[in-house]
């Protein structure tokens, strides 16, 4: 059986829908029943069916839109006379022009970057809870008297794959502590720098969260997701973060070389 491929949602484009011609062209009721159509073709790209073969019968379809058969049916034809759907020889309804219902890749990306984002910083804070957690043997250097480390100072330490200095410091960008997504954090070479930084001057960090791809941050989501409950897990998927971030900047310098 064939695979569909659903949507998890779709664009509704303000201006074209309060201003395009489809306020014209069809009753309020039937604007209605349109939208209810493109969610439910949503589900199998474009295609509203029972099956690859077989079409929804009016009367089940009206009934998952809590409509009458007859208020479905003009919807469904005057929708064919405008041009909005079409209906196929064996009763299966599609509908027409599907591609510009859908966002673009780099807006889907987009989308599913915020919803990385948030998911990174909530898993990290709701799970490890204290900003501060006994420091892996790695970077014991960075630790305080009781082997303890700070956890934004331990996560960029990992990414850099590098013990962070004493006079180095982390900044969080929306200026909450206790989000620590990685795409929050900054790293100054020093205090002076940090609150020049804060104060307004244009000081450049030494290394910047922000500089993650969206790729980047839906896989480090994938990944956080997999942590056990020990907290030194955390090193772990850090560590192995940070090699596949190498590498990954790796490929890309070696592929930009080449388009030179």
């Amino acid at each position: 059986m064939r695979q569909r491929t659903g949507k998890d949602w779709i664009p509704l484009w303000v201006d074209k829908w309060l201003w395009g011609s489809t306020r014209l062209e069809l009753s309020p009721e039937e604007r209605g029943i349109f939208i209810d159509l493109i969610a439910i073709a949503s589900k199998d790209d474009g295609y509203i069916r029972a099956n690859p073969t077989i079409a929804y019968p009016l009367e089940q379809l009206s009934g998952m839109l809590c409509l009458t058969k007859e208020q479905l049916e003009n919807a469904i034809n005057k929708c064919i006379q405008t041009e909005k759907i079409e209906k196929l020889p064996n009763g299966i309804i599609k509908i027409k022009n599907w591609e510009t219902y859908q966002l673009s890749n780099r807006q889907d990306r987009k989308i599913r970057t915020l919803t990385a984002e948030n998911q990174i910083g909530s898993q990290i804070n709701s799970y490890f809870g204290s900003p501060i957690i006994k420091c892996p043997e790695k970077f014991i250097s960075m630790a305080n008297k009781n082997g303890q480390v700070r956890l934004n100072r331990l996560i960029v330490a990992i990414i850099l794959n590098r013990n962070l200095l004493p006079t180095e410091e982390v900044h969080h960008i929306n200026g909450k502590e206790t989000d620590n997504n990685p795409r929050n954090l900054m790293l100054f070479a020093n205090h002076k720098d940090h609150t020049q930084y804060e104060w307004g001057y244009d000081i450049k960090p030494l290394w910047n969260g922000q500089d993650l791809s969206e790729d980047q941050l839906v896989t480090l989501t994938a990944d956080l997701s997999a942590l056990t409950a020990e907290k030194t897990a955390l090193y772990n998927y850090l560590y192995n973060y940070n090699y596949n971030y190498n590498n990954i900047n790796n490929k890309e310098k070696e592929k930009k070389e080449k388009e030179k």
